[in-house]
Order: C-alpha cells, then sequence, then structure tokens
C-alpha cells in the first residue's frame, strides 16, 4: 500500500487569514514553497495585509507558476515546491488559529537538495528559516541523528556522531521552518486569477 504523505500548516487568525482562509477551502489546494536567502525580502512583503484584489505575486515581484488540474499557483523563483490537496481542517478555539493538513501530491526539487538518504538537505537547498516575525537565519548542518529510543545515547558505547541506523527510515519531507503558501484568488473585475502568497 503506497503511503500518503502529509504536512501541517498552521495559519494564525488575523483579517489576512479570514480573506485567505476561503480560498483553500474553495479550491482544496495550496502549494508550500521554500523561501530562500535570495527571496527572503520578497518573501517578507507577501506577509503585508493587501486588499483581497491585490496580486502579492505583483506586489512582490515573485513569479506565479501553474501546474495542470492543480487550482493554485507555485513559486516559480522557489527551487523547493510541493503541491498539496486539503485533507483536515481544524480551528483551534483558544485562539482561533487554523491546523491545515495537506496531502502532498506532487513535489518539486532540484537533485542537489537531497541527501543520500532522500532528506532534504536545507543548507544546500539554500532554504531560509525564520524565528518570530522578521528575523531570518540560514540553517547548517549539524548531524543526522538516530531514530529517537528510551535507551540513552550515552549508553551506547558505538555510538558516533552522525551516525544513523539502516532501519531509520527518512521521511521525504523535513521541518520546513520557512515557506510560502499559496492560493489563488479570483477578480471580480477580470477572468485571470491574481495570485495570493502567505
Amino acid at each position: 500500500m503506497e503511503q500518503r504523505r502529509r504536512a501541517a500548516l498552521i495559519i494564525r487568525p488575523g483579517a489576512k487569514s479570514a480573506t485567505r482562509w476561503p480560498i483553500i477551502l474553495a479550491t482544496g489546494h495550496y502549494s508550500l514553497n521554500h523561501v530562500t536567502t535570495s527571496l527572503v525580502e520578497a518573501a517578507h512583503q507577501t506577509a503585508a495585509r493587501y486588499q483581497r484584489d491585490t496580486s502579492e505575486f505583483d506586489a512582490s515581484g515573485l513569479t506565479p507558476e501553474w501546474r495542470n488540474d492543480f487550482h493554485a499557483p507555485m513559486v516559480a523563483e522557489a527551487d523547493i515546491r510541493l503541491g498539496l490537496t486539503l485533507r483536515e481542517h481544524q480551528q483551534l478555539s483558544i485562539n482561533s488559529t487554523h491546523l491545515v493538513i495537506g496531502e502532498i501530491i506532487f513535489a518539486e526539487l532540484p537533485d542537489h537538495c537531497l541527501r543520500d538518504d532522500g532528506a532534504i538537505c536545507l543548507e544546500t537547498a539554500n532554504s531560509a528559516a525564520l524565528s518570530g516575525l522578521d528575523t531570518y537565519f540560514r540553517p547548517s548542518y549539524c548531524r543526522a541523528a538516530l531514530l529517537a529510543s528510551r535507551v540513552a545515547l550515552n549508553s551506547d558505547p558505538s555510538f558516533h556522531c552522525g551516525q544513523r541506523e539502516e532501519s531509520a527510515r527518512s521521511s521525504m519531507i523535513c521541518r520546513i521552518s520557512s515557506i510560502s503558501c499559496t492560493a489563488p484568488v479570483r477578480s471580480q473585475s477580470a477572468d485571470q486569477a491574481s495570485q495570493v502568497l502567505w
């Protein structure tokens, strides 16, 4: 049986989510795009609050890229792009944050961004990491760890930094700290869709 890959997304509450979230519900599609260090300024600009009919692609200078039968644009400048179908949504009562679970229906990334075990190397991909709302970092490789267990690492004298068990399975998708979520906005004044990034 084929294992389905899923990704979780948190959409914080506020005016922007109130106007953008219904688009994901209506189309059932969205994309996650890695922000690289060269895209930080443009990606950060997408956090501004725009009118519903304003294209954040136009405002940020990013380029939309479409796939057949997928109703959300990708960011053309992003090296790593994921196309997702909405599978589950929960609004958290504590602060109206949205928890979104999507099934990954396609992933696009260059071969040089993959490690030998199939995991994404954020350092090679030149991905940017975000801390808080406005502080960006370059991630750097530390080490590949063993699968977590109740056995303390210090109790295994044969363990060496960077060692991985053969049985350890790496996920196709790693933890992505800095992403843009895209969904189309249909303008009432034109047939052509304008795009919105989170």
